[in-house]
């Protein structure tokens, strides 16, 4: 009887939490804040940059370091390791390589409406400082964040 009930009090809780996280609301909140940042970020202008960013993932170590991503007339030109300057190898970074791909990254997000989506913008120019996608709650190990730093303008 006690497992019945532990049972039936999961299942509540479960079409709780599953109510909430795809609640329209919030993926409304969230687009409308994806568009406000969009903007300022493409009123600014900024064709030529470079940022930091670190991918959080269960990932291969290559993945999960730091890189500096350099963008060129809106084109990425360069990544390289944040702590040794090394060329990257790896094609993963191309899915980040550029503010625009960092917002459409939250737009797909928001379009397949995860189960949890966090995300920061950088108050003057917009742009993401912090993405966390959490796909599914109940699939293990499928999280990614990413974390940009260190933006600035270049010549």
């Amino acid at each position: 009887m006690r497992s019945k009930i532990i049972l039936f009090f999961s299942l509540i809780a479960m079409v709780i939490v599953a109510g909430m996280a795809c609640s329209p609301d919030i993926y409304d909140q969230l687009q409308d804040t994806l568009r406000g940042n969009q903007q300022r970020w493409t009123s600014r202008n900024i064709s030529s940059y470079r940022y930091r960013i670190q991918i959080g993932c269960f990932c291969p170590q290559d993945i999960t370091h730091p890189v500096i991503i350099e963008v060129r007339n809106n084109q990425p030109a360069s990544i390289t390791y944040a702590d040794t300057g090394a060329a990257v190898t790896t094609d993963f970074f191309g899915r980040c390589d550029t503010m625009t791909k960092l917002f459409s990254i939250i737009e797909n997000a928001i379009t397949q409406e995860v189960d949890e989506l966090t995300v920061s913008y950088e108050a003057e120019f917009g742009y993401p400082t912090n993405i966390y996608i959490d796909a599914s709650q109940q699939a293990a190990d499928e999280e990614i964040s990413y974390t940009v730093s260190g933006f600035e303008i270049i010549p």
